[in-house]
């Protein structure tokens, strides 16, 4: 039985109501949980989330409607669908091929090795799906991505960060959408290379429950705030859960760079969906 039958009163605080057509993604109904803005203010922040329960008839759990339904750069969030459209193209062989920086871009020290899809996933080797873009060319990205649905589906941009540069948007929703594709197996992409994916992405774990997880940070200027998201996949083993947040974060990236991971697992422990006990 899932964590969440047991909830606490503040279950009882949720509000059930309607999206508005003009979302992303379909008109259905959420439930509205004002009391996490109390947990992103604790982390000096704000942002939205949702939370999907996969398989159930019950609505997603969310925060902060407009900023959810708010388009904006997916970053490097956008790397486990851009990882299954590079496999599913056959420009690049599997997971496992070993590709070479061609050294074009900013030096950071991770990037100078050789790496793979599943490496590069979850650490911050940009220059491979940099390249790659340009090896793949825009036209298989554009059919996948529309035929996954994923935001706005525009790459008609900066071909090597189309991504990151406000060509491509998709809203909280959207990500949780496409998430909720790949746990559920509905996804057009092949299985096996599904679950390679999600095995790939990094993984935080605590009593009884698992969540596979891929980061982004939505580039500001200068020293203005960032966007940085999380978005993944949540396995209770008798319940999965796909789930989407972002919130503001500093401009500097060696300012406590688990702070979206921290508010994300404080939030589903607040609704009783995990114990909160990860570490």
């Amino acid at each position: 039985m899932s964590a969440r039958t047991h909830l606490g009163p503040l279950a009882f605080l949720a509000v059930v109501l309607v999206m508005s057509s003009c979302s992303s993604t379909p008109a259905a109904p959420y439930e509205l949980h004002h009391e996490f803005r109390r947990l992103f203010a604790a982390e000096g922040s704000e942002g939205a989330f949702v939370a999907d329960h996969i398989g159930s008839d019950s609505p997603p759990i969310a925060y902060n409607i407009e900023r959810a339904r708010t388009p904006m750069p997916p970053a490097e969030t956008f790397r486990p669908l851009a990882t299954l459209i590079l496999v599913e193209s056959d420009t690049v062989s599997s997971l496992d091929e070993p590709l070479t920086w061609n050294r074009e871009g900013k030096f950071v020290q991770d990037w100078h090795r050789e790496h793979s899809l599943r490496t590069a996933i979850a650490t911050d080797a940009e220059w491979l799906y940099e390249q790659t873009a340009d090896k793949i060319g825009e036209d298989p990205y554009e059919v996948w991505i529309n035929r996954v649905g994923y935001g706005n589906a525009n790459v008609r941009g900066s071909r090597g960060s189309f991504w990151m540069d406000g060509t491509l948007l998709i809203d909280t929703f959207g990500q949780v959408e496409f998430f909720a594709q790949l746990a559920s197996g509905t996804s057009p992409f092949n299985p096996v290379a599904v679950r390679e994916v999600i095995e790939s992405l990094p993984q935080q774990a605590g009593e009884g429950w698992t969540l596979s997880y891929q980061q982004g940070r939505v580039p500001g200027t200068g020293t203005e705030d960032r966007i940085g998201w999380l978005v993944g996949i949540l396995d209770t083993g008798d319940d999965m859960w796909a789930l989407g947040m972002h919130m503001d974060v500093g401009w500097d990236r060696t300012i406590d760079p688990d702070k979206r991971l921290r508010l994300a697992t404080a939030l589903l422990a607040e609704v009783g969906i995990i114990s909160g006990d990860g570490g």
